[in-house]
């Protein structure tokens, strides 16, 4: 027989073909072969009402192909997993399969990774019988226990499993024996013996009876993973998730071991012994059905370090002795960890687990990087915790140093710290001292020439960071600040970064690295919208808003600040500057004589300084850009033109000593006063000094110049003039009687010159206030007008507002004739109909009804309720029909 397809769960099985004799008795030198996926099943024997006799072959070239098909099929995950890992599978196998019994007298079988199978066995309903040899298996392919339950279930077992050349990882091979047998409740260990793994040794033997038993043994592993391997899969989940976390603790571990059977039937764990971190005590309970209960591990440690590595945490920067509990169960892992200046607890289960941590430093708990970010002091943290391939904590809320940090944080040995954490206050320099390293302090330097001091290993970082207050420096400190702390090989980098500041907004990002002895920086400082005058003190005005990127590299303080190179530039809207005036310099040029005198530096310097404090300087929006090299910031040269005054602006910050010299070179736009040159002198005001409070200086050279040459040159004009009026007086003393007489006559013409402008000025201000008088009363004529016509606007708009009114009312009451005439017309009508019915019921009755005469008003008619008024003529109604009335007591039908 030969079909092409089979379908059975959902899995497709091709090529199968059936060949054999067929009698009464059965089917005799049978030979099927089926295919799956890529695997070959081959059975060869007899088939009769008592079973199957002869062997089955299995060749599977691929073996994950296979796994998948048998995954489908319903075998359990792990042991498809199990098979997958083979690569290749080729095996034999001769069955006796009858009477409710697998015998299997011949096994043999091999995998593409290795492993060799040889064994026979027995299966029936109610026990399982096994000899195995398993040679070179790979324990790191091993399913996990709840698979091999799976194989076992509730029969009884007879087991004997012999491993020759077994691996684990890069460990040396070993070889293990474990005969077991069990029957019911009975357990009984032969022989326990594992050897090699590199030193690993493990013995034991004993029973356990329905009315007690034991049985004991001991444990010598100076590699703790190959007895994870081994002994794993028959651990808690619970308790396999914790191993791999402690296992380099327990390396080296020299314990005994007893399992005591009660008359209950639970089953007691006991190992108590020692390894690298410590003396190690484990109790454990297995209930009556061979399943864990709970139980406890107990490690009493040199370096309670060693203990964070169990709850996924990293590796804090002080140790000491401590005492790690470690309790498992059905709800899963907990434990406690204890030691001088450390208690760490974790109480509940599952979702409902909870970590409470007090610690009587940063240090005790985190990491020497991190642990110099917090501030010193006690601390005290508790949150949610779960685990998985590494610990969480949420709902975290950590006091220390009298503040509290709320957020949530993920640790991972792959991944390392990750979360988010909200901050009353954070600042930077703890930062950069952490990633850059510290630098001895120099008395008299503004930074350190001393270099860079080991830099500390932050770790793997992501962290979402708020923070209240976050100080960039002593000074200067954002507010309601965010930004991503990222931390890793290549450094440490804020992300991200925003914060208020000033009325404003600052935004960037700041990378670190330090590289051997060479500390590196790079960042970008943006900044919206800032108040100059709360930056200025009220020195400067406007809204300031700019960008500006710089980096730099240096071995010490002072050298990573001289290598500082960017640009950048400032834009300000509304600027303007307190204390100067536009004016100062043009009118103290004015008010100058030419006096000598007034050319003295230091009194002009005064003259000017005191014009400036008058008045404010509105600049409008001004631009400035600016480079940075060497770590020196210059502004590029900007010209302003604003109120009769234009300034060159020119000047450096140096951050090396933290000094500025800043300077305008101002000149007045006006026209010149008479004696003065057609180009007015410059004068020069510079702002120079410390950073923080620079003092402001004015440069008068240029026009203590020219104030000195107006002076001499109106000395020699004086001088010449008073020569030549001596040599006049001495050639003609009569001409000085005219020129007296002129002058007077030039007197009395200036004078009456003055009368005459003083009597223009009056006429002109009377002419103006006239002028204004006209304008206000016609204003006010303008102003009644508009008045009038407002109110002949309104009046119109009242009267026809009330026509309006008024139409509505005409017509709400033609509409309210309308329906009382229709309703008069429906109740004539409904009268009339009704008079004709009475009618007509009379003349059936055989009395006569009253006679209504045609055309007849309605108060005439009998019984009608509606009665008319006799002034309204009703409609004439139709004429009636009237019928003879029928005889008394007849029969006879009406005609009709």
């Amino acid at each position: 027989m030969d079909l092409d397809q089979i379908a059975w769960r959902g899995e497709d099985f091709s090529g199968f073909a059936l060949r054999g004799k067929l009698d009464e008795s059965g089917l005799d030198a049978a030979n099927a072969t089926v295919k799956i996926a890529n695997a070959l099943l081959e059975a060869r024997g007899a088939l009769d009402g008592q079973g199957f006799r002869g062997t089955v072959e299995a060749r599977a070239p691929d073996a994950r192909r296979a796994a998948l098909a048998l995954a489908r099929l319903g075998v359990e995950a792990g042991l498809a997993d199990s098979f997958a890992a083979l690569r290749s599978f080729d095996g034999t196998a001769a069955l006796d399969w009858s009477n409710e019994q697998l015998a299997v007298t011949r096994l043999t079988a091999r995998a593409g990774s290795g492993p060799r199978l040889e064994g026979s066995g027995a299966l029936t309903s109610g026990r399982l019988d096994a000899k195995l040899t398993l040679n070179g298996l790979d324990l790191s392919t091993l399913p996990p226990g709840d698979s091999l339950n799976a194989l076992t279930g509730r029969r009884d077992l007879a087991l004997d499993l012999t491993l020759n050349g077994a691996r684990y990882l890069s460990a040396p091979p070993g070889s293990a024996r474990l005969a077991l047998t069990r029957q019911g409740s009975d357990w009984r260990l032969s022989r326990l013996a594992v050897d090699g793994f590199g030193g690993v040794k493990v013995e034991g033997e004993g029973a356990l009876l329905p009315g007690g038993g034991e049985i004991a043994g001991r444990v010598r592993a100076p590699r703790f993973a190959a007895l994870t391997a081994l002994a794993g899969p028959l651990l808690p989940e619970g308790l396999r998730r914790v191993w791999p976390r402690i296992e380099d603790g327990l390396a080296g571990i020299d314990a005994g071991f007893k399992l005591a059977r009660a008359s209950n039937g639970e089953t007691s764990v006991i190992a108590e012994g020692s390894a690298q971190a410590g003396r190690l005590a484990l109790n454990g309970k297995l209930d009556a059905a061979g399943q864990w209960s709970g139980g406890d591990v107990k490690l009493s440690l040199d370096d309670r370090r060693r203990a964070f590595a169990a709850f996924g945490l990293p590796r804090p920067a002080r140790g000491g002795p401590g005492e790690l509990t470690l309790g498992f169960g059905a709800a899963g892992p907990v434990g406690s960890l204890a030691g001088p200046g450390l208690m760490l607890v974790l109480e509940g289960a599952g979702d409902a687990a909870r970590l409470s941590l007090q610690a009587d430093g940063p240090g005790q708990v985190l990491p020497e990087g991190l642990a110099r970010l917090v501030p010193d002091g006690v601390l005290d943290a508790h949150g949610r915790v779960s685990f998985g391939e590494g610990a969480r904590l949420d709902d975290l809320v950590v006091n220390a140093g009298g503040k509290a940090a709320r957020g949530a944080l993920s640790f991972s040995a792959e991944r390392g710290i990750g979360g988010k954490l909200d901050l009353p206050s954070l600042a930077l320099q703890p930062v950069l001292a952490a990633v850059l390293g510290q630098a001895q302090p120099v008395s008299g330097s503004q930074w350190s020439p001393s270099r860079f001091q080991g830099a500390t290993t932050l770790g793997e970082i992501r962290l979402a960071v708020g923070a209240d207050r976050f100080e960039l420096t002593d000074k200067i400190a954002l507010s309601k600040a965010r930004f991503d702390l990222s931390a890793g090989p290549d450094g440490l980098t804020l992300d991200n970064l925003r914060g208020s500041h000033a009325g404003g907004e600052i935004s960037g990002r700041l990378t670190l690295r330090r590289e051997g002895g060479l500390a590196q920086v790079a960042g970008k400082l943006g900044l919206a919208g800032l108040d100059l005058s709360a930056l200025t003190k009220g020195a400067l005005t406007g809204k300031l808003t700019g960008s500006f990127e710089a980096g730099g590299s240096g071995e010490s303080p002072a050298r990573l600040i001289a290598a500082l190179g960017g640009a950048g530039s400032i834009s300000v809207s509304g600027a303007g500057m307190a204390r100067f005036d536009p004016s100062a310099i043009s009118k103290v040029i004015a008010a100058t004589g030419e006096d000598a005198s007034e050319s003295e530096t230091d009194r002009l310097q005064d003259r000017i300084g005191e014009a400036l404090e008058k008045a404010s300087w509105p600049l409008g929006d001004v631009t400035i850009p600016f480079t940075q090299a060497a770590g020196v910031l210059r502004v590029s040269p900007v010209s302003v033109e604003r109120a009769g005054l234009r300034a060159e602006a020119t000047g450096l910050v140096d951050w090396r000593a933290m000094t500025t010299d800043l300077r305008l070179n101002l000149r007045p736009l006006g026209a010149a006063p008479k004696g003065w040159p057609e180009q007015l002198p410059q004068v020069g005001v510079a702002w120079r000094g410390p950073l923080e409070a620079p003092r402001r200086e004015t440069d008068v050279g240029a026009l203590s110049n020219v104030v000195a040459a107006r002076a001499l040159a109106r000395e020699i004009e004086r001088v010449e003039a008073f020569e030549a009026d001596q040599r006049e007086r001495a050639m003609n003393v009569r001409r000085l009687r005219a020129e007296r007489e002129l002058r007077e006559n030039e007197r009395k013409l200036a004078e009456f010159l003055k009368a005459e402008e003083e009597r223009r000025i009056a006429e002109e201000k009377r002419a103006e206030e006239a002028r204004k008088a006209e304008e206000a009363r016609q204003a006010e004529e303008v102003r009644r007008a508009e008045a009038a016509r407002k109110a002949e606007e309104a009046r119109l708009a009242e009267e026809a507002r009330k026509l309006e009114a008024a139409k509505r009312l005409e017509d709400a009451r033609r509409a309210e004739e309308d329906r009382r005439r229709a309703d008069e017309d429906r109740r004539r009508a409904e009268a009339e109909e009704r008079a004709r019915q009475a009618a007509i019921r009379a003349a059936i009755e055989g009395r006569p009804g009253p006679m209504i005469l045609q055309g007849a008003p309605p108060s005439y008619i009998p019984g009608d309720p509606y009665v008319r008024s006799r002034s309204e003529a009703p409609p004439l109604p139709p004429p009636l029909d009237i019928q003879s009335v029928p005889r008394p007591l007849s029969r006879s039908p009406l005609q009709n």
